[in-house]
This record gives C-alpha cells, structure tokens and sequence, in this order.
C-alpha cells in the first residue's frame, strides 16, 4: 500500500472509490473520487482498505493530477498531463 494506490472502502454501508494520500501507521487517508462526495477526505483503517485494481479513466487522470498538484510533485504531475493529453487526442481521432 502506498500513496497515489487506487482503493475501495466501505463507509456507513456505501462503498467508496478514492485514492491514498497519506499513510499512517494504522489510518490511511483517502481522497474520494464518487461524484457525490468528490474531493472530500477520509481517514479510515488501513485493515478496511481494499486494494482497486481496474484500468484507469480519463477522469482517474485528472484526480490523480490533483494529487500530484497537493503533493507537490512536479515529474508526476508532467508525465499525467502528457497521458491525459494523449488520451484526449486518441479520442478526438476516433
């Protein structure tokens, strides 16, 4: 597990999708990227993280760039913006 890592958790019965930003010994933050709480922050245990392993979305891009913007990443930053640039183009040519 690690910071960026793409996870589910289940909160108040709903099942949430975000990614990790911050990793404590025992309480992991995640930041929610479901429409209805997008952007928001949650701190759970890591024991009720589940890995989400899925292909990423155009939108999973931008939340990432998010990331890397509040982490102040500047290499990661750039090499999202080319992926995200090279998908938008693909698109445009299909």
């Amino acid at each position: 597990m690690r910071v960026s890592d793409w996870v589910y958790v289940s909160h108040d019965g709903v099942r949430i999708t975000g990614f990790i930003v911050e990793i404590w010994e025992a309480v992991v933050k995640i930041r929610i990227t479901d429409p209805k709480n997008r952007g928001n922050v949650l701190m759970v245990k890591k024991s009720d993280i589940q890995e989400a392993k899925h292909a990423l979305h155009s939108q999973d891009i931008r939340s990432l760039i998010d990331l890397a913007l509040e982490l102040k990443d500047e290499e990661w930053f750039n090499q999202l913006v080319r992926e995200l640039r090279k998908r938008n183009e693909l698109e445009k040519t299909t």
